[in-house]
C-alpha cells in the first residue's frame, strides 16, 4: 500500500497519523513555540524596561537574612472587574466544602484565608525552577493587604521563605487558581530544598480553577486565569505583560540588564486580585434566590457528585436556561441523576438532546446511558440491544483509532451486562423480548 493511498484512507476514516509521528510533530511544535516565546520576550525586554530594582520595594529582615517586598493595601470597595473586593467576604449559600468537593473546607472562611499566587522561572518541577515572586493577600480589618515577596538574589531565598511562613500564621486556608497542581508544589519544593517543612501543604486549599471549570462558561476551553476572570468576573486587563515573559524579565534583572519587572509585578498583582473577584462572583452566583443558569449548573454538579437529591431541582432549573450546546455537553450528567431517581422517561427524553450529532462523544455517552436505563429500569432488552447496535454502527464516525478502541471496550462491557441480564430474566421466566442479545 503506497503512502499516498494510506494517507487518503486515514483521512477518510478521520484518523490521525500514527502515534509516534503525532508525538514527534507535537514535540516539534512545542519546541518551536518555546523558541518563539523566548525570542518575543527578549525582544520586548530589549525594547523597553529599566535596569536596577523595581520601584516601591521595602527591605525586610528576619533571622535568615534580608529580602525585598512590595506591600499594597486596598479598601474593601475597590473594584477589580465587576465586583468590589469586599464582596468575597459574603459566604456562599452552600459551604465551600460542597462547591469544591473537599471536606477539609467545611470550616473554611475567606475572612482569614490567604490568597496565593507565584511567578517562577519555569513550569517544570525540580530544584532548577526558582520561585522569584510570591504573592500573599489577606483581609486585615477593613483593608485587603497584598504582600509581594521578591527574590533579588537566590541567596535571599531562606529569608523570603521564612517571611512566607510567618505570614501564614493564623490562616484558616489558602485560595489559588490551579494551585493544587502547580503553586503549592513549587513552594513545597523550595522549602524542601532548604530542608524545611512547607506550611502550605497542611492548609485547607480552595482551588478556584475547578469551580470555574464546573461553571463551563463558553469560550473557556484553555482554562487560563485571564480567560476565566474575563468570562466569570468581568475583569479586563489593559497593557498586561503575559506571565510567559516573566522568567525572561527576572533573568535580565539578574544580569543587570534593562528588564520589565514592573510589568511582572503588575501582572502578578492582578492575578491575586482576580482570586478575590472570582471567589466573590462564585459566592454571589450561589447566593442568588433566583439561581442563574451557570450557578444552577455548578450547584447541580456539586450536589450530583454527592448523590444529593437536591441536585435534581438545580438540574431542572439549569436545564431550562442553558443553550442547546451546553445542554448537549451535560445531558448525560442530568440523565444519570434522573436514572438514580427512578425516572427513566425523563432521562430518555433528556438524552435525545445529546444525540443531535452522531460524530462526537456526546452521542456515544448518551447511547451508553440509554442502554443502562433500558437494562436496569425499563427492562426492555430489545430496546437496549437496538441502542447497542446503533452505537456500534456510529462508532467508526467518532474520533481516531485509539479513542474508538476505548469506546468499543465500554460498549462490549455494556453488551456483556445486557446478555447476563437477559439470561437471568429468561431463567426466571420473565423475559418480554424474543431472543438472546448479540454482544
Amino acid at each position: 500500500m503506497s503512502g499516498g493511498f494510506r494517507d487518503k484512507l486515514r483521512r477518510q476514516r478521520r484518523e490521525d497519523a500514527p502515534s509516534k509521528i503525532t508525538a514527534l510533530r507535537r514535540q516539534a511544535r512545542e519546541m518551536i513555540g518555546r523558541k518563539l516565546g523566548k525570542h518575543r520576550a527578549r525582544a520586548v525586554i530589549r525594547e523597553g524596561g529599566r535596569a536596577g530594582d523595581p520601584t516601591g520595594l521595602q527591605i525586610e529582615e528576619n533571622a535568615h537574612g534580608c529580602f525585598a517586598a512590595r506591600i499594597q493595601d486596598y479598601p474593601l470597595d475597590y473594584r477589580h472587574g465587576a465586583l468590589a473586593l469586599g464582596a468575597a467576604l459574603e459566604p456562599p449559600r452552600y459551604g465551600w466544602d460542597l462547591l469544591a468537593q473537599d471536606e477539609a473546607l467545611a470550616q473554611f472562611s475567606l475572612h482569614d484565608a490567604v490568597f496565593v499566587d507565584i511567578e517562577t522561572t519555569g513550569l517544570r518541577a525540580g530544584a532548577g525552577t526558582q520561585v522569584f515572586l510570591i504573592g500573599l493577600g489577606r483581609f486585615e480589618a477593613d483593608r485587603f493587604v497584598l504582600w509581594q515577596g521578591f527574590l533579588r538574589d537566590p541567596k535571599e531565598e531562606p529569608a523570603l521563605l521564612e517571611a512566607c511562613a510567618q505570614r501564614l500564621v493564623g490562616c484558616s486556608g489558602m485560595v489559588s487558581f490551579f494551585g493544587k497542581s502547580f503553586d503549592r508544589h513549587r513552594l513545597h519544593e523550595r522549602f524542601a530544598y532548604w530542608r524545611r517543612s512547607s506550611p502550605f501543604l497542611d492548609l485547607p486549599h480552595l482551588d478556584l480553577y475547578w469551580l470555574c471549570r464546573r461553571l463551563q462558561p463558553r469560550g473557556a476551553e484553555d482554562g487560563k486565569l485571564r480567560t476565566m476572570e474575563g468570562l466569570v468576573a468581568g475583569v479586563e486587563r489593559e497593557q498586561d505583560l503575559p506571565g510567559s515573559e516573566a522568567p525572561a524579565a527576572w533573568f535580565a534583572y539578574q544580569r543587570g540588564q534593562p528588564h520589565l519587572l514592573e510589568g511582572v509585578f503588575a501582572h502578578h498583582r492582578d492575578d491575586v486580585l482576580s482570586l478575590l473577584t472570582l471567589a466573590a462572583q462564585l459566592g454571589r452566583l450561589c447566593r442568588a434566590s433566583s439561581c442563574e443558569a451557570e450557578a444552577a449548573l455548578l450547584l447541580a454538579r456539586c450536589l450530583h457528585k454527592r448523590k444529593d437529591e437536591r441536585a435534581l431541582s438545580y438540574w431542572a432549573k439549569a436545564w431550562t436556561q442553558l443553550d442547546r450546546e451546553l445542554r448537549r455537553s451535560c445531558a448525560v450528567e442530568y440523565a444519570t441523576m434522573l436514572r438514580r431517581a427512578k425516572d427513566p422517561g425523563s432521562a430518555l427524553e433528556v438524552l435525545e438532546v445529546a444525540r443531535s450529532d452522531p460524530r462526537d462523544k456526546c452521542f456515544l455517552e448518551a447511547s451508553l446511558e440509554r442502554i443502562h436505563i433500558h437494562r436496569t429500569l425499563t427492562r426492555d432488552y430489545d430496546a437496549a440491544q437496538r441502542e447497542f447496535e446503533l452505537a456500534q454502527a456510529r462508532l467508526f464516525e467518532c474520533g481516531i483509532g485509539w479513542v474508538r478502541e476505548q469506546w468499543q471496550q465500554k460498549l462490549n462491557k455494556q453488551a456483556e451486562r445486557l446478555r447476563r441480564a437477559r439470561s437471568k430474566s429468561q431463567s426466571q421466566g420473565k423475559d418480554k423480548s424474543k431472543g438472546p442479545a448479540t454482544p
